[in-house]
């Protein structure tokens, strides 16, 4: 399994042109992971995530629609994969950014892009530096969060069905 790490600050030309920095494409095996990305919005929405080919289609089997879907869901998924892009690496390892993610995500041209475990988000480059300084100067306190963040999606064992 592919896990991303890391951050490069790069920089989107006028030909809407970003360049995957070496160390994560050199880390891609086409058999495993596919030979595109999928681009997408990312959270909040002046970030885009990228995927690559086979974790994106894993994900999207996940949100595969099912019949009596909640509107909710359907309006999400509608609109996400909507917004998914395609996208190939050129010989030179660069994606072209479409138009309309530039345009929804306010995107500028100066970014960075970090390792985020199964992507890769594209995130502006000025507000990355004081968001990583605030994490730091509060980490444990966003550990304790997220610990109980996801305590709460962890399945819990059924006494009924698991007491030995």
């Amino acid at each position: 399994m592919l896990f991303l790490t890391g951050s490069a600050d790069h920089n989107i030309d006028e030909k809407n042109r970003l360049a995957i920095p070496s160390k994560y494409r050199n880390r891609l095996e086409p058999d495993r992971d596919g030979k595109g990305f999928y681009l997408t919005i990312g959270l909040p929405k002046s970030c885009l995530r990228l995927y690559t080919e086979r974790e994106f289609e894993r994900q999207a089997a996940e949100r595969r629609p099912h019949l009596l879907q909640p509107q909710a869901s359907t309006v999400f998924n509608r609109n996400f994969f909507a917004l998914a892009e395609f996208v190939e690496p050129d010989s030179q390892g660069r994606i072209v950014v479409p138009e309309r993610l530039m345009r929804i995500s306010e995107l500028p041209r100066e970014v960075v892009i970090t390792g985020a475990g199964a992507f890769l988000e594209i995130r502006p480059r000025g507000g990355f530096d004081p968001e990583i300084k605030e994490f730091v100067e509060h980490y444990d306190e966003h550990y304790e969060r997220a610990l109980k963040a996801e305590s709460g999606t962890r399945r819990q064992p059924d006494p009924e069905t698991e007491s030995g």
